[in-house]
């Protein structure tokens, strides 16, 4: 009887569909070893220099480092990790985006400004207003107990803020566009603009503040002023704004009031205390979080480095195993 194709055949030999069989199962060790190899490189360059060089000294053979060199000759750039290297380049500089004052524009894009409407309940009705958050301050509008009014205010409080980014020449802040599109905004006196300034001071008490209300001209000056002596040592002096912000005569309504100098002293001095533990909670939890992410890290590269010398140890047996087939024939 004739053999099947890939079963032995009379006298030892074999017959064509074994050849490509094993031919097919080399390709696949290969590619195998190639991912393994590229999954590796991936994790020794995510690990510190000293654990790099003890991996690779202790833990791989000669022949997989000479093909993890063939790879890194060939693939000179990770395309994978140059996107991690990006994304994470971008978040580090979110994160060290200034505090204080806000120094560039929220949004570029005019059609994602939105206006909000803050309610206030009291024992004759709701209240509204309508809000903008726009780089570093709060624009509001009058107060109305007609839903429609508070609707159509809020609407031209979008217009306007919309008018500003689109005015501004580049996405640092502009005074001077801010200003036209205030002025140009049509009857102020119908939408009751008044103006706060915030101040991010999550860095020292883990917070936001905002402003007594402030006129136009005020608004700006203050923030010159503030942008000024932030630059030459910044929490004193925003702690002393913050202090005169709360001690500052104003007209007591809704839920504001006037706190002496004993009170607001007192508020700050909480919110410094509470930061600091916060603060010393948190560079704990850190430190036990950067243990955590070097012991994960130092198992990812071991399991790397162990199935990559798995990877090629089964190519070296195809190719064993393929020799052995030419000597027989």
């Amino acid at each position: 009887m004739n053999g099947l194709p890939g079963s032995p055949t009379p006298g030892g030999l074999q017959g064509p569909g074994r050849g490509r069989g094993r031919r097919a199962r080399a390709k696949v060790a290969m590619s195998l070893l190639q991912r393994r190899l590229c999954t590796l490189r991936r994790a020794l360059a995510a690990a510190e220099v000293q654990q790099r060089k003890e991996i690779i000294e202790q833990k791989l053979s000669p022949k997989l480092r000479q093909e993890l060199i063939w790879l890194m000759e060939k693939m000179p750039h990770d395309p994978r990790s140059f996107r991690s290297s990006c994304a994470s380049g971008k978040a580090a500089q979110r994160a060290r985006a200034g505090r204080g004052i806000a120094s560039a524009w929220r949004y570029t894009d005019p059609a994602r400004i939105k206006a909000s409407l803050w309610t206030v309940k009291t024992c004759k009705g709701d209240y509204l207003s309508a809000r903008l958050h726009l780089c570093g301050m709060v624009l509001c509008t009058r107060v109305t107990r007609c839903q429609r009014e508070a609707m159509r205010l809020r609407q031209r409080l979008e217009d306007l803020g919309r008018a500003a980014v689109s005015s501004a020449d580049t996405a640092k802040w502009d005074e001077g566009s801010f200003r036209e599109a205030v002025e140009t905004a049509g009857n102020l006196d119908d939408l009751g603009l008044y103006f706060r300034l915030v101040l991010d001071l999550r860095p020292w008490v883990g917070r936001r503040v905002q402003s007594p209300v402030l006129a136009l001209d005020q608004l700006l000056e203050l923030r010159r002023r503030l942008n000024t002596e932030a630059s030459e040592g910044p929490w004193p002096r925003l702690r002393a704004t913050w202090l005169s912000w709360m001690t500052k005569t104003r007209r007591k309504r809704w839920r504001s009031q006037v706190k002496s100098q004993e009170e607001a002293e007192h508020l700050i001095s909480s919110a410094e205390a509470q930061r600091a533990t916060c603060g010393a909670a948190s560079s704990k939890a850190s430190a036990s979080k950067a243990t955590a992410r070097t012991a994960a890290r130092t198992a990812r590269l071991q399991r790397a480095a162990q199935q990559a010398e798995a990877a090629l140890a089964r190519v070296e047996q195809g190719q064993q195993g393929q020799q052995g087939s030419k000597r027989k024939r």
